[in-house]
């Protein structure tokens, strides 16, 4: 399955912009309350919390060739415009990225040259060794290409698998945005309440394929006989947020056996229902987010609800056991 990761173009620096005044650690650069005005300049200015992403510093480019010493790695993360990353010409080249620290990486800001990658991944590594895929995307143009998935990881890779007629692969700089875990409040505090069940045939038990421990949900899919109706299994628990908020809703995937796929929703009380699914492997997607507007007032009692759609209509093929942990963050 391909993880869903959302794909936009803008300037490269456009998110950077926070990420700037937080690295300038100066009250005067960020303002000192959301939505002031800065009166010596008349721009709008905004207070970051610790759950914004942010540009993390990256500690060391590593690349598999470069075509000259002009076009070392270290050129795609010195923030100049005016140097780059080339490599020499091959249908396989990549550039690998040490935070130096663990992150919670929400997505990169690329700035491809003319020889853009048409068909390239993103992976991502705890040791540097092996390697997991979390975003799945293409360049259409030169320019800044800004994508979004989840990991939590010290290392990064751009894979390219499909070059321009140039043959080569050359960025001209790269962002990292993310935050720490350690650092962000979690706004769930479980347990998760069992709600309501979309399995056939009717004698089917869903009692028998999770446990709740807290924030997390044990899943035990394997050997279990069902077809999927609907959208499998479906939890809530009660959550303060506010309209106006923006938030997002981490999962992390844990403690699976087998090799296959589920797919989560998430639906938050003032938001409009989200319809993209996080797509949840044990390999390659071990975590995933979904982020949700509070445009309407979620009333008294909010709640938010998880729902978990097995890949699977025969007993333990494409499903597996494993354990999600969910964190929801207000990031505004």
């Amino acid at each position: 399955m391909k993880k869903q990761s959302r794909v936009s173009s803008g300037s490269l620096f456009a998110p950077s912009v926070i990420a700037a005044c937080a690295l300038a650690l100066t009250t005067a650069a960020c303002g000192a309350e959301a939505g002031s005005v800065d009166s010596d300049v008349g721009t709008t200015t905004e207070q970051l919390t610790a759950c914004t992403p942010q540009v993390q510093p990256v500690t060391l480019a590593t690349a598999s060739s470069q075509q000259a010493a002009a076009f070392a790695p270290k050129f795609a993360i010195d923030g100049v415009s005016t140097s780059r990353w080339s490599s020499d010409k091959a249908t396989e080249q990549w550039l690998q990225l040490d935070l130096g620290k663990i992150v919670n990486v929400s997505g990169l800001n690329i700035n491809w040259q003319t020889a853009y990658s048409k068909n390239y991944v993103v992976q991502q590594s705890a040791d540097g060794v092996t390697w997991g895929t979390f975003i799945i995307a293409g360049a259409t143009k030169a320019g800044v290409q800004s994508v979004t998935g989840a990991a939590r990881t010290r290392y990064l890779r751009i894979l390219s698998r499909e070059a321009t007629s140039w043959g080569n692969v050359s960025i001209i700089d790269v962002q990292v945005l993310g935050t720490l875990d350690s650092t962000c409040a979690n706004l769930l505090h479980g347990p998760w309440q069992f709600s309501s069940e979309d399995f056939d045939p009717p004698t089917f038990d869903a009692s028998t394929t999770y446990s709740i421990q807290g924030n997390s949900i044990v899943f035990t899919y394997q050997g279990k006989q069902f077809i999927n109706t609907g959208r499998g299994n479906h939890f809530k628990q009660p959550v303060s947020v506010v309209q106006g908020g923006h938030y997002v809703l981490r999962l992390d995937d844990s403690n699976a056996s087998g090799a296959s796929a589920t797919i989560f929703y998430g639906v938050l009380s003032g938001a409009t229902p989200s319809d993209t699914p996080i797509d949840i492997d044990t390999f390659n997607n071990p975590s995933g987010t979904i982020e949700f507007d509070v445009t309407a007032n979620p009333g008294p009692n909010p709640t938010i609800e998880l729902i978990n759609s097995p890949i699977s209509v025969f007993p333990g093929v494409g499903v597996q056991n494993f354990t999600v942990t969910a964190t929801l963050t207000k990031t505004n």
